[in-house]
């Protein structure tokens, strides 16, 4: 898809990446200013007291701006998965290739698309954590190790589910049927991949708190924190990226069969 739409591409990675920016920044801003703890090098810059509302305006512009990066993100990643879509249409020539497979590729991607530069400025915060405490770094591994674990097993998880068939009951008789309880047992995987997620980031954040409090040499941390508040935000992309995988990773395989020529 890449070499199909290069450019779009691009423009939705860097989309993507101002908008984690400019949340960062904004969250940044009001924090500092609620604290009355500015840096100097911004007030050097805008001329105006810790005190001045322009400070809070400046950050809700900055969240609404980092609103609209996020819709032209997407934007431009629908636009490139299109000319794949395209793409695969040219090369199936009406052969063993559906409107469900489409669609579902296309979700597919998308989840993708979205997930990366999470990832990236994910795996920066850690960096960051652990130059400034070195002590952090075997945990941060470890941390990786696990989540990498997890998302092979929620993707396992996901498919096993949605693989599972069940007749069709009646609209009569569709009330606690055996398909109204998948129903519902697929509508809560995202949420159980998030809860197992979730709660060993919780874990990691207590330990490696307590680690950073207990050090002798307690440095100034800066945007940090808040960047690291971020980056936990984030890892609700990877949720719907295990559970699209695991549901529409056949569909996957079969476009694939035609994107072969387009590789070689």
């Amino acid at each position: 898809m890449f070499r199909l739409a290069p450019l779009g591409i691009i423009a939705s990675f860097f989309l993507k990446g101002l908008f984690v920016l400019f949340q960062v920044s904004a969250i940044w801003i009001l924090i500092s200013w609620i604290s009355g703890t500015m840096m100097p090098e911004i007030i050097d810059v805008v001329q105006l007291n810790v005190t001045s509302y322009l400070y809070p305006i400046f950050a809700g512009c900055l969240l609404t701006l980092a609103s609209i990066f996020a819709f032209f993100s997407k934007w431009f990643a629908l636009k490139s998965i299109k000319k794949l879509e395209r793409h695969v249409v040219n090369l199936a020539s009406g052969k063993e290739v559906s409107v469900s497979d489409f669609r579902n590729i296309s979700k597919l991607m998308l989840a993708v698309i979205d997930s990366l530069v999470p990832f990236i400025f994910i795996l920066c915060v850690l960096i960051a954590w652990s130059t400034k405490v070195y002590e952090l770094l075997p945990l941060f591994f470890i941390v990786l190790l696990s989540l990498a674990f997890l998302f092979r097993v929620g993707i396992r998880y996901a498919r096993r589910i949605f693989k599972t068939t069940i007749e069709k009951a009646d609209k009569y008789e569709y009330f606690d049927s055996e398909e109204h309880k998948k129903f519902h047992k697929i509508l809560m995987i995202p949420h159980y991949i998030a809860l197992v997620i979730f709660i060993l980031i919780s874990i990691a954040m207590v330990i490696a708190s307590i680690w950073v409090s207990s050090s002798d040499n307690l440095i100034s941390f800066g945007l940090l924190p808040i960047a690291t508040a971020i980056a936990i935000l984030q890892f609700k992309s990877f949720v719907g990226l295990i559970v699209r995988i695991g549901v529409y990773s056949e569909n996957a395989d079969r476009v694939c069969r035609f994107l072969m020529p387009i590789s070689n």
